[in-house]
């Protein structure tokens, strides 16, 4: 399932709210964010100043994580617990990059994110 699946599902279930009005970054998204705090899932789909959506939330209580994991809040540990344990008895290969220089990233989005101060 990918991250656009999770969201579908959320929304599914009403624990995605979607903001459709423009949201300025600085001065209104935390206080939006704060009325849905350990609620619901936001999506934010226009952000001032921004080319793509903003989801926040999704870790903000084990009910929306249980859902996505098609179980519940009680019993999510146990079924995180089973997720790892998969990894772990069938881990995926190291890519092995020739010629990187030492400190280079090779990931294939390296250097399309603009770094942002921290206001």
């Amino acid at each position: 399932m990918d991250f656009v699946q999770c969201l579908e599902k959320l929304e599914s279930a009403g624990m995605l709210a979607r903001v459709k009005s423009d949201v300025d970054p600085v001065r209104e998204l935390a206080g939006v964010a704060s009325h849905f705090d350990g609620k619901q899932v936001l999506l934010f789909e226009k952000i001032h100043g921004q080319k793509f959506p903003l989801a926040m939330g999704l870790w903000w209580n084990r009910h929306n994580i249980a859902h996505l994991f098609d179980t519940t809040a009680d019993k999510l540990p146990a079924r995180l617990s089973e997720a790892v344990a998969i990894l772990y008895s069938a881990p995926a290969a190291p890519v092995v990059v020739a010629n990187a220089r030492s400190g280079q990233n090779t990931h294939p989005h390296a250097g399309t994110r603009r770094r942002r101060r921290i206001p």
